[in-house]
């Protein structure tokens, strides 16, 4: 491919994305516009939800120190070490690890939450305890309520959703090219 087909085909496709991504924000103000026409007509109450977390605990066992890495001795070691424990022949070594320890909350409906910390304290694991996605090897105590329901009586993925911190996005967009892209998307 030459330089000048190179330069035609980025042109191209530069196009192809002034076209899908243009009056993106008119779209949605129009949809949101007759959405909320349509619901004030029916005269229908949008459920609110509610979360309460109370005394959460998450736990989960870890190897510690240089068994950590991730080396090929240590993922041969450790996947003997766990035969022979399954078989009770030897012990493991992995130690139990707080990832969140009592920690309690209220998101409110309606109202938009930030969640900060620094890498590593709990953020990811929090959410996704909430929204019940959590790894089954961690061991989650505590109290998690939906508008005053247990979670073993609620179905969260019907009203909530873990979106994934790690994002794909075409190379060529901009952050908000994205995010407009994926809203017209949904």
């Amino acid at each position: 491919m030459s330089g000048e087909e190179e330069k035609e085909e980025k042109l191209e496709k530069r196009l192809l994305l002034d076209i899908v991504l243009n009056n993106v924000k008119q779209d949605h103000d129009k949809f949101l516009r007759r959405l909320k026409d349509r619901i004030d007509k029916v005269e229908i109450e949008i459920p609110t939800i509610e979360v309460r977390f109370e005394h959460l605990n998450v736990e989960g066992d870890t190897y510690i120190g240089t068994r950590a890495l991730p080396t090929l001795l240590n993922s041969t070691m450790n996947a003997i070490e766990n035969v022979l424990g399954l078989i009770k022949v030897f012990p493991s070594k992995k130690r139990a690890v707080n990832i969140l320890q009592d920690v309690s909350g209220i998101l409110k409906p309606s109202r938009m939450t930030l969640l900060l910390g620094p890498p590593g304290s709990g953020k990811t694991t929090l959410l996704q305890t909430l929204s019940n996605k959590s790894d089954k090897d961690l061991r989650v105590s505590g109290r998690i309520t939906y508008c005053g329901r247990e979670l073993s009586e609620f179905v969260p993925q019907r009203t909530c959703a873990y979106i994934s911190q790690h994002d794909f996005h075409h190379g060529e967009m901009t952050v908000r090219e994205t995010l407009d892209f994926s809203g017209r998307c949904l």
